[in-house]
């Protein structure tokens, strides 16, 4: 996903913090990931959610975009559970 821009939100700061995630990896995996599931009706901006790897770890990022000035606004991030997604880690069970 092309961002000109990126805002992390008091949340999504608080989950990279506890979850001890890296801002940088955030951004790569908003970058260079794939989209899995796409919300065009949430409120403010349409949000994504986003699967890449990190180290050979999956992890999925929530971001919405403000497409008029590419600024994307990062949700949270979250390493997926296999009790809650296939193998692939793009459908949940």
């Amino acid at each position: 996903m092309n961002c000109r821009n990126f805002i992390f939100s008091g949340h999504a700061v608080r989950r990279i913090f506890a979850r001890d995630l890296r801002h940088k990896d955030v951004k790569d995996v908003i970058k260079n990931g794939a989209v899995i599931a796409e919300y065009w009706d949430d409120k403010l901006y349409p949000s994504f959610l986003i699967l890449g790897f990190v180290n050979k770890q999956p992890l999925h990022v929530v971001v919405a975009k403000d497409k008029k000035n590419n600024t994307c606004y990062v949700v949270t991030a979250y390493t997926p559970n296999l009790n809650i997604w296939e193998k692939n880690f793009k459908v949940r069970k």
